[in-house]
């Protein structure tokens, strides 16, 4: 969330987190990370930017290499089990959290396999009453902006498996994220054409990126999609911004 990211943590442990990727606050998530004392990741794949923030990376199984449990929108619970052994050294991210609290003497971590952890969080789900979550609304959203930006998660790019995919990144639906969007009226309003690249900034954040005249989007917001390199360098995917075109390359 937004408020743990701007607390600023002395410590993090992250298990499957792309920073820059699954946050709205890519930004702020970032700093964070990098004045964090440490940070230990937990993942199944490297990049530059977790070798960057992480003082330690531990190598986390994919779901296809482990057992585990899916919960569905319908609330519907589907277990399943590892088809292949986890590759290298790496294990499933359930063995890890119960080492690393073995590790730190925390009681409650005496798990022997998934079904235990399962188990668990079936009894405790039954013992408590949770209200749904809340609708996330920016604090800069309101009536007077000029223009928002809205976005969303591309559905090839909801985890890094799948970002991972070089053949789902090469669709036709993944091509156009790397397009910003905004309707017709809107594009009138602030003199914007599909022909010259977009100029958006945020605060102290300017990203480029090629326009697409769109009119799915609605009126008063321009839409650029998460988890791209450019998003991860916007503040937040959704709040104020100001768009300008021009021929010169920012």
């Amino acid at each position: 969330s937004l408020q743990m990211w701007q607390q600023s943590l002395r410590a993090y442990v992250l298990m499957g987190l792309d920073a820059l990727h699954d946050t709205a606050v890519p930004a702020i998530a970032k700093q964070a990370l990098k004045r964090a004392s440490f940070v230990v990741a937990l993942h199944s794949f490297d990049s530059e930017f977790l070798r960057q923030t992480a003082d330690v990376i531990l190598p986390m199984a994919c779901f296809t290499e482990t057992s585990g449990t899916f919960v569905g929108l319908d609330k519907q619970w589907q277990q399943f089990a590892g088809a292949v052994a986890p590759r290298g050294d790496s294990r499933p991210g359930w063995k890890i959290l119960r080492v690393l609290g073995n590790v730190s003497h925390l009681d409650g971590f005496d798990y022997i396999s998934s079904q235990d952890v399962v188990d668990e969080v079936r009894q405790k789900q039954a013992e408590r009453h949770t209200d749904p979550a809340p609708p996330y609304i920016p604090d800069s959203l309101n009536l007077e902006s000029d223009l928002m930006m809205i976005s969303e998660v591309p559905m090839y790019r909801t985890d890094a498996l799948l970002r991972h995919s070089e053949a789902l990144q090469k669709t036709p639906e993944t091509q156009r994220i790397q397009f910003a969007r905004i309707n017709r009226k809107e594009a009138a309003k602030h003199n914007l054409n599909h022909q010259t690249p977009l100029t958006l900034t945020q605060q102290d954040s300017v990203i480029r990126l090629p326009l697409e005249i769109d009119d799915n989007i609605a009126d008063g917001c321009v839409y650029v999609a998460a988890t791209t390199e450019a998003a991860s360098r916007l503040v937040s995917l959704f709040g104020q911004i100001a768009v300008s075109q021009s021929e010169a390359a920012t």
